[in-house]
């Protein structure tokens, strides 16, 4: 087995964006160096989730630098001056400030937070081109399982690729996911909008996802 951990927090946070390229190049040297014929299994770690269904962790993200406040949200402060700075050093736009945004840029619904982002790549600021997502690269190398936490809740989908689901997990080849986060006192990530499709297993209390790909085409 390869086991390979990475920062998700650079998709969302000025203050560690400047690693983007480093992490993605490093990704992507590691997994070309895994020979499946020897090593079979892929296993990639990181604390945000590329999907899930919750209505909270769609819309409170609290993304961005400075960081945004409860507060903040409930009074709908302003985007400040200095909001986004890290990703716009990089020519990058960065993740949406109004929680209402977080759904409105990605058009879906089985993201959350920046997880468009981490799919699908940064959103260039010059041409909309998008660069150091993940999704594909994983797809590509095979990447067997994704663990990730961050919602407080318990899902687990279908296998799944570019928001397409399948409802088989035999003979793998698109990801699949599995939330379990146990990092709280209590649950707090809601569930109570309508399944979109990728769900397969109970969606309540306590998030860590997991993703497989492997060989059921999305």
């Amino acid at each position: 087995m390869h086991f390979i951990m990475f920062d998700t927090d650079a998709y969302g946070f000025d203050e560690v964006a400047f690693i983007l390229e480093e992490q993605y190049n490093w990704i992507t040297q590691d997994l070309e160096s895994v020979d499946k014929a020897v090593t079979p299994f892929i296993f990639m770690m990181s604390h945000r989730p590329m999907y899930c269904s919750s209505i909270t962790g769609q819309k409170t993200s609290h993304l961005g630098y400075p960081k945004k406040t409860d507060a903040d949200e409930e009074n709908d402060k302003p985007e400040p001056a200095n909001y986004g700075h890290g990703f716009r050093k990089l020519g990058f736009h960065p993740p949406a400030w109004k929680k209402d945004d977080m759904l409105t840029d990605v058009g879906d619904d089985t993201t959350c937070g920046c997880a468009d982002l981490i799919k699908n790549g940064m959103i260039s600021e010059k041409d909309g081109s998008r660069s150091f997502g993940l999704e594909a690269l994983m797809d590509k190398h095979k990447v067997d399982i994704y663990f990730t936490g961050h919602e407080h809740n318990y899902e687990r989908t279908w296998p799944v690729l570019n928001n397409k689901f399948v409802k088989s997990y035999i003979s793998l080849v698109c990801l699949f996911t599995l939330s379990l986060g146990l990092a709280d006192r209590t649950a707090r990530t809601l569930l109570d909008k309508p399944d979109p499709g990728m769900r397969s297993g109970p969606t309540n209390t306590v998030t860590q996802t997991l993703s497989s790909t492997g060989p059921t085409s999305c």
